[in-house]
């Protein structure tokens, strides 16, 4: 089942094909073919699917995880090196979940994620994940998106895209909730050890939300860079460098996503410059 939606979401999305004449009805034929595979292959899974993911093992709902790679998980592998049993994160740009499962895990009963997803139906798949592995009690879901200030903005919704993002040529526009994680901590009364980011070119707006809590909790902070839509936010490299040495943080590559732009950088208080990240 795995093998035959791969097959027909590749041919759906294949770029040769795309551009012939009459293609997009067999495209969506196509599509809808590997929807029904998915749908049947979560029903034969009704407690999820076990994968083993860095070291750990997760049950996933196979409809909307199998037939999807999972991108890089570098910043997974950091995060789960530095944390510990008790621990809080705030996890920033949830997707569908998996990675805050992995880390609920790592933090134990005592520890907490709480993470923050826009787009309704991903919020919905990151809370079907959390019970599929009985892990509810521990990842508390904030249906938002997050910047450096509250209020409403257009999100580009692409259910089950791990790239959708704020504002810019929204395709699939819905209007949501925009939390700031200063805001979060102090409704929630949050102190983390760990900030996540993967926000899709917003990178500096949410930390810039975060300004207060940076300062007062000196969380370690992993997050995924994309320079290739920093002109979405008129931001550049040396504001995300002059923000981080405002603040007392030391800026540190930890890699790329082979064959992108995407980069991954450790953001981590100036006092602790002796702590390892790389991966």
């Amino acid at each position: 089942m795995y093998r035959v939606t791969e097959t027909l979401r590749g041919a759906a999305a294949n770029p040769r094909l795309t551009r012939l004449a009459g293609w997009t009805p067999m495209r969506l034929a196509l599509r809808g073919g590997a929807r029904l595979a998915e749908t049947a292959f979560s029903l034969a899974y009704p407690r999820g699917y076990s994968m083993t993911l860095n070291g750990g093992l997760v049950r996933v709902d196979p409809a909307y995880i199998l037939t999807r790679r999972l991108t890089d998980e570098r910043l997974l592998e950091a995060a789960l090196r530095m944390l510990n049993p008790g621990k809080t994160v705030i996890d920033v740009g949830g997707w569908i979940g998996i990675h805050a499962v992995r880390m609920a895990q790592v933090v134990g009963p005592r520890g907490h994620v709480y993470t923050l997803e826009p787009g309704p139906e991903s919020a919905h798949l990151i809370r079907r994940h959390a019970a599929l592995n009985l892990l509810s009690d521990r990842i508390t879901v904030i249906e938002a998106a997050c910047s450096d200030q509250p209020g409403e903005a257009t999100f580009d919704d692409q259910p089950l895209s791990p790239e959708n993002r704020l504002g810019g040529q929204a395709q699939h526009a819905i209007r949501v909730r925009v939390v700031t994680i200063d805001d979060l901590c102090a409704e929630h009364d949050i102190n983390p050890a760990l900030i996540k980011i993967d926000v899709e070119g917003a990178e500096l707006n949410v930390l810039r939300g975060a300004l207060e809590t940076l300062r007062r909790v000196r969380p370690i902070v992993l997050c995924e860079l994309h320079p290739r839509l920093w002109s979405h936010f008129n931001v550049d490299r040396a504001q995300i460098a002059a923000f981080a040495q405002s603040v007392g943080y030391d800026v540190r590559a930890i890699g790329h996503r082979e064959g992108t732009t995407v980069e991954y950088a450790a953001l981590i208080p100036s006092e602790r410059g002796d702590l390892e990240v790389e991966v």
